[in-house]
């Protein structure tokens, strides 16, 4: 009867130790299911991240072309206007020949906007030289622009008057 206990142990302990590895395996198997859909969502969030990133870098390009465009569309406006101002100071103003030629003034066609200006119809700008100038509205703020006629010219030139530098 001995022998009788002795195999009922031992098919109890290796029922038991059956069950503990059918426990193992069950808990290992849930814990790589949650592994494998952790990992699944953190593919596709890498996924939207690379795909927003790479429609902000296409928008971004897209914006810096724009920015270029404008820019040179500047420069090309800016190395084709023969004269400029430059705020100085105050209401002080500077007219700069932008050309290798000098520039003679016939007539100012918006004259009557401005209380004292120091150009006027026959004044020679140097090439490269400027004429410095107060440029005060009258009665009203100082316009944004200052149409003149040049010799050699059939139409009017228009110089945008620059805002006033501020105060530091």
């Amino acid at each position: 009867m001995d022998w009788e206990i002795f195999w009922v142990a031992v098919a109890g302990a290796s029922a038991a130790a059956s069950f503990a590895g059918s426990f193992v395996s069950w808990w290992r198997s849930n814990i790589s299911r949650s592994a494998r859909k952790a990992a699944e969502e953190a593919r596709d969030a890498a996924e939207r991240t690379l795909q927003a990133a790479e429609t902000s870098a296409h928008a971004t390009q897209k914006l810096a072309e724009h920015v270029r465009e404008i820019v040179e569309q500047l420069e090309l406006g800016r190395e084709s206007a023969p004269l400029e101002f430059i705020h100085l100071r105050s209401s002080t103003y500077r007219l700069r020949n932008t050309t290798g030629e000098d520039i003679v003034i016939e007539q100012i066609d918006n004259e009557d906007m401005f209380f004292r200006l120091a150009l006027h119809p026959g004044i020679v700008i140097p090439a490269g030289g400027s004429v410095d100038t107060p440029l005060i509205g009258r009665g009203r703020p100082t316009p944004g622009e200052i149409s003149l006629g040049l010799t050699g010219v059939d139409s009017p030139m228009i110089v945008p008057i620059p805002p006033k530098s501020p105060v530091l």
